[in-house]
């Protein structure tokens, strides 16, 4: 449910899936110089900003996640 002091209390049951047709477990593609081929083991989405700011040369601090070697050039 959501409240609010203006409109009051939404209340909807969950959907199956979520909206947008999103899914748990996804995919995602890549290319580049620096950008290796294979598998990226166990990545998650928490992984891809890092990914893509060590491949621009700006690692992230105190994020959640972590580069994606394959992605990040490493």
């Amino acid at each position: 449910a959501v409240t609010s002091p203006l409109i009051g209390t939404i209340r909807r049951p969950d959907p199956q899936f979520r909206t947008g047709g999103h899914v748990a477990n996804g995919w995602y593609l890549a290319d580049g110089p620096r950008v290796r081929c294979g598998d990226a083991g166990d990545a998650a989405i928490n992984d891809l900003a890092p990914s893509v700011a060590a491949l621009l040369g700006s690692p992230l601090a105190d994020v959640d996640g972590r580069p994606i070697p394959a992605l990040a050039g490493h």
